[in-house]
């Protein structure tokens, strides 16, 4: 969902044509994208955050009405889960929105992210190279959501004759390093191109 509202939020502007007007009354591109930017990751944090809250708490009255008590260290893994997933809202958000203002369209976006999805976790889950699955998209984001992950990899047993076990852990800095990379470039390239393309 926060891909679809990203996308949406900047390609309406795009596909109407409103974004030249928006800058006759903000003419700084950058201080308009930036604007924009916060509004859309502001809007899909507070909505999840708003569902988390109402998930979690749907729950916790279930528990207390059937006596279920909850420990401390349960509640902890919640709230560290839940602050994982709402920063991974954020940055999928702003990374949609981000491509989005760089691709002046929201079938452009979407378009892109199904190829990926299609083609580059294909060739990630296919190549013959030791651990090409650390740069899938789907790997990572599960790692960052559940503080690592196991992955199944046979291509770590390709050359062995033994025993051997086909899995590697991927943990939550490598996710961090590699989803914040994928994010940094796409708001980098989106900001590079909406300040110096001309508009239609």
């Amino acid at each position: 969902m926060a891909v679809l509202v990203g996308a949406f939020f900047a390609g309406r502007d795009w596909t109407t044509g409103s974004m030249s007007t928006q800058l006759l009354h903000e003419p700084r591109r950058l201080r308009l994208w930036l604007t924009k930017a916060l509004a859309v990751v502001l809007g899909t944090t507070a909505a999840a955050a708003v569902l988390l809250v109402v998930f979690w708490g749907v729950l916790a009255v279930v528990a207390g009405t059937r006596d279920l008590s909850t420990p401390t260290d349960s509640w902890q893994l919640v709230a560290q889960t839940s602050g994982r997933a709402l920063a991974l809202v954020a940055a999928v958000s702003l990374g949609s929105y981000a491509l989005t203002m760089a691709l002046r369209h929201t079938v452009a976006t979407l378009g892109l992210l199904f190829a990926y999805a299609v083609v580059g976790e294909g060739l990630a889950a296919s190549l013959p190279f030791e651990k090409m699955s650390q740069w899938s998209v789907s790997h990572n984001v599960l790692a960052w959501v559940h503080d690592g992950v196991e992955v199944h990899d046979r291509s770590l047993c390709a050359d062995v004759t033994g025993a051997c076990s086909p899995t590697y852990q991927l943990d939550l800095q490598h996710s961090a390093t590699y989803l914040g990379a994928l994010l940094v470039l796409a708001v980098v390239g989106s900001v590079l191109t909406f300040r110096r393309r001309d508009l239609p």
